[in-house]
Parts: C-alpha cells; structure tokens; sequence
C-alpha cells in the first residue's frame, strides 16, 4: 500500500476517483466535521478513506480545495496511481519551467543575468520541494505568472481569466482584486467576477450544488483560523504558536491569536491600498503590473496555512527587487533586506529555530520570520513600482503620465 498521507497529489486523485464515480458529495466526508480537516488523517471508515484504498493509497489526508481540482484531475484518475503521480510530476515540472519563462520575459531579463541567477536559486528549493509533495503550487505558479504577464501586454481579459483560476483552485488569488479596486480597473474586475461565476456555476453542475455548499460552510470555516505548526509559515500559526507558551495547550482554540493575525492582516491590506491609491493617478499600465506582482507576494505571506512550497510565487516580486537593485534604481539601505530575503526563500534557513536550543519560542519565530519578510518584500514592491524594463532606456520627458515610460529615480 502507498502512504498517501506523505504525497499531496494522492489526496487530490482520491478525490478525482470520487468525481469520475458520481461520488462527489463524499470528496469531504471526514473533513466536514468542523474541525480543521489540515491536521487529521481521513477516518478509515469513511467514503474517502475508502476511495483510497481501491487505489492501493493508505494512510490519506484528507481533501481541502475546492471541488474544481477534483474535476480538472478526473482524468488522471484514469490511470493507474503511480503512472498518474509520474505524470503529474513530468505537467507539474513543465508548468514550473513556463512559469519561469513568462516571468523573465515580464521582466525583460536575461537568463545570464545575476539578476535570473538570483532569481532562480530562491525558486529551485522551493520548486523542488512543491514537486516532491505532488502539489497543485506549480499550477497556481503558472497561473499568476500568465495573470501578470498578460496584464502587462495590456490584455486585461486574459490576465482576469488566469487570476479568476487560480481563486476557483484555492481561494488566496482572490487578494488580487485589491489593486483593480483601488485603481478602478472595472474592466478587468467585471471579467474576472463574470468568469469566477461560471466556474461556480461548473463546479454545481458537474459535482452537484451540495458538494460545494458543504466546502463552504464545514469545510472552509475550520481552516480559516490556520492551525499552529512551525512549519506552517503564516502569521496566524506564529502568534498561536507564541500564545500557547503563555497559556499551555489547553487554550489551543482560543480566538485571541487568531483576531492579532486577523487584525495584523487587515492593517497591512489597508496600507497596501493605502501605497496605491497614493499613485494611483501617475502608475501607468506597465507600472501596474508590479503591483500585482506584489500581490501575488501578500496573498501567500497573508494566508492562515502556507507551507514551504506556497511561497514560489516569491519568485515575481523578488525578481523584479533583484533587477531593480542591479540597475541603481533602490537605496543601498535596501540591498541587504533583498538577498537577506533572497537566501531565506532559497534555504528557508530559519527553520532552525525550531529546535531546542530555541524553546519554547523557537516554533513562532520559525513560523513568523517568512510571512514578514514577504509582507516587507511586497511593500518594498509597491513602494519602487515603475516597470524595470524601463530602467533599459534613457528617462524621457513625460507628457502624459499614463504613457511615458518611468525611468530610474
């Protein structure tokens, strides 16, 4: 028997066997019990558990996207399970390498630059560790890569198509509205609403309005409050995780923790929106675009559960820092924070102060250190948001600021 519970893509095509069998309701039974499904094997006895083991897969977590991967993965159910979990490695390893190419070509970098170089050694651990897991990061990986790079090439349609995705397969894409809202980009939000609700729409019609229903309202809600992990790098495990040393397991539930991260989410979002609106009137259609690489940052730092392998999207606004840093456009105050950030993606390094030596504050620490240096990155994104392409050419006179090409401070 496989152990299924150490591959991610197993759960996924447990779930895509439940799909192809009329089965769709069963994709959570065990995870809508209310309590967070992240932490717990699925019970032996229920449906999944079951599906599983038809497949030669036990033990197996449990299933916690929405239904739509389930349905994207049907046909790898096919297969047998191995053959499917090779194949799955072999899209997901193209999908990476895609993802890598669109966003040098955002950028408008060379692959022999320091810049790429960088660039790559923070992505390749990460990439590495996403495949070995089976996971669906690569997928979302691609998917903002396209949703940046089309918006770059002034295709707002195509760009609202991508993000609209990514949020249907697992829901932190959805923080990339904030940019179009505060810009009142209603071209590409009126795309990206319409699209995400045809995809709901798909995923009622094909799995059944019940199935989603029971994601949304027991599934969901438990795992909002994330669960504390030193490996689960967001703010929400760091702060229960620091809460617990004060007040012992017994306050494990406790909603304090949980409203600090909450509010510490709700301060930073409000002073990204805060950095847009700001320039709102002088940030062109390239410059935007930086932006949104940003947001792809601070959708995964802002997160109640992100694991290692979340974090590959780091690769679009660190890139971006990387370039600009290389052609003088950032203070030199800035250099150390960008391959401070640089060498913690690429080692996640600070994963040490997990062990003893650092008890009993080690594991929040551990847990904390990535999802701040992300918000940091990200802001420091907003902050230097003119197009580093445009650092290639001689700064022009501006006659309309919607249209030049800004160059270096």
């Amino acid at each position: 028997m496989l152990r299924g519970g150490y591959g991610d893509f197993f759960v996924y095509d447990t779930a895509a066997s439940l799909v192809r069998s009329g089965q769709s309701m069963s994709i959570y039974d065990g995870a809508d019990t209310g309590v967070d499904p992240q932490v717990r094997w699925a019970d032996p006895g229920s449906k999944f558990a079951a599906a599983a083991r038809s497949l030669g897969i036990s033990p197996v977590r449990l299933y916690v996207y929405p239904p739509l991967l389930a349905d994207l993965l049907v046909p790898f159910s096919l297969l047998p399970v191995i053959a499917a979990a090779r194949l799955w490695f072999a899209l997901c390893t193209a999908m990476l390498v895609a993802a890598g190419a669109i966003a040098a070509r955002s950028m408008g970098a060379r692959w022999r630059s320091w810049a790429m170089l960088a660039w790559m050694s923070a992505i390749l651990g990460l990439g590495l560790y996403s495949l070995s897991w089976g996971q669906v990061t690569p997928l979302l990986c691609l998917l903002w890569s396209l949703g940046i790079f089309t918006y770059k090439k002034e295709s707002p349609y195509l760009s609202a198509v991508a993000l609209a995705m990514g949020t249907a397969i697992k829901l932190t894409p959805v923080l990339a509205v904030v940019p179009f809202l505060v810009c009142r980009e209603w071209k590409w939000l009126r795309a990206y609403l319409l699209l995400l609700v045809a995809l709901i729409a798909a995923m009622v019609m094909l799995n059944g309005p019940a199935s989603l229903l029971d994601y949304q309202v027991h599934v969901l809600p438990s795992m909002s409050a994330g669960y504390p992990d030193p490996y689960n790098f967001s703010i929400s495990s760091a702060f229960r995780l620091f809460y617990l040393v004060v007040h012992r397991p017994s306050s494990l539930t406790s909603a304090a923790p949980q409203a600090i991260a909450t509010l510490c989410s709700v301060l930073t979002v409000a002073v990204t929106c805060w950095m847009i609106r700001k320039r709102r009137e002088t940030l062109s259609q390239k410059e935007r675009w930086a932006i949104l690489a940003a947001i792809s940052m601070l959708s995964v730092s802002l997160a109640p559960v992100s694991f290692q392998q979340a974090y590959i999207v780091v690769a679009f606004p660190l890139g971006f820092l990387w370039l600009d840093l290389l052609r003088g456009g950032l203070r030199p105050f800035f250099t150390p924070v960008v391959i401070a950030a640089t060498l913690e993606y690429a080692t996640f390094a600070t994963k040490i102060f997990r062990s003893a030596r650092f008890a009993p504050i080690g594991g929040g620490v551990c847990a904390l250190i990535p999802p701040t240096v992300g918000i940091v990155i990200a802001l420091l994104c907003i902050a230097r948001a003119p197009d580093p392409q445009s650092q290639l050419v001689p700064k022009l006179a501006k006659t309309d600021c919607n249209e030049a090409i800004a160059g270096p401070d």
